[in-house]
């Protein structure tokens, strides 16, 4: 979130929302899980804060939840799924070959691991976020591997998305980055760093 962004979204807050404040950039993946384990309600949600994804998509998830999903997620790769607006086509074929990596590599069940609005029950929101530990963009990943392991149930839900121009993303470092974490997932497992109680109360180090 930039300081810009930060600044309106304290200006419309109020006391119905608390804006959490990082001391320098952290990573998308500490700040979701930080925003996570300090959310209150029975479900728990984020999403990016271009709102590509409609906030107003908000019900469908709910109502995978409801209907006994642990995890639902959006996808834009769904029959049912619909993308609007003009993509930078860097960022969309990083995304896609990105995605089909992870899907032959750690999660053959899942379409679309990247799209960035998900939804969880609470008490599977604090599990897997305690243990994960990936500080950057391949968070998403690690939090649905490890919800694969653990049993937890994901569902995809097929959502209309709506490009704008501008990304913080970097194609070249972003890449490398995501890259890169994917292989420190699975040097972990390797080295049974996930292989503990999933109703444990600690975290192990960041990667």
């Amino acid at each position: 979130m930039t300081a810009a962004t930060a600044e309106r979204a304290e200006a419309v807050a109020g006391d119905t929302v608390r804006l959490l404040r990082n001391q320098g950039n952290r990573g998308k993946g500490f700040s979701v899980r930080r925003g996570v384990l300090e959310a209150r309600g029975g479900y728990v949600a984020f999403t990016d804060a271009d709102l590509s994804i409609p906030i107003e998509s908000i019900g469908a998830f709910v109502a995978a939840l409801d209907g006994g999903a642990d995890v639902a997620i959006a996808s834009r790769l769904t029959a049912d799924a619909r993308e609007h607006g003009s993509r930078d086509l860097g960022r969309h074929t990083m995304s896609r070959a990105f995605s089909a990596l992870v899907r032959w590599t750690m999660l053959r069940d899942v379409t679309d691991s990247q799209c960035g609005f998900k939804a969880f029950r609470r008490e599977a929101a604090r599990r897997l976020f305690s243990w994960q530990r990936v500080d950057r963009f391949a968070f998403d990943v690690e939090v649905l591997w490890l919800a694969q392991r653990w049993g937890f149930r994901v569902v995809e839900v097929p959502v209309t998305c709506v490009y704008y121009s501008q990304s913080s993303v970097r194609r070249v470092v972003d890449s490398v980055s995501m890259l890169r974490d994917l292989a420190r997932i699975r040097v972990a497992a390797l080295r049974g760093d996930y292989d503990q109680d999933v109703g444990g109360a600690g975290r192990g180090r960041g990667l």
